[in-house]
């Protein structure tokens, strides 16, 4: 009889602020892009907004961030 044991592997992500996510990379944490918003700390990943709708900056910790393009003046 041949007993088979699998070694699975992870990673603990950083434990990053609102408006930043874990580098994918693993080294540190990174600020949100344009278009991309975070306001759960230690949050594995920033989230989009809604289709048709950007962020002014990058690093955006808030939906209400999320502003219609035609209103945006970069």
């Amino acid at each position: 009889e041949t007993t088979t044991f699998s070694i699975v592997s992870f990673y603990v992500a950083d434990k990053c602020d609102v408006g930043e996510e874990p580098n994918p990379t693993n080294t540190g944490c990174v600020s949100c892009q344009l278009g991309y918003y975070q306001n759960v700390p230690e949050s594995i990943e920033c989230m989009q907004c809604a289709v048709g709708y950007s962020t002014r900056n990058t690093a955006s910790n808030s939906s209400a961030d999320c502003e219609s393009m035609s209103h945006l003046y970069f």
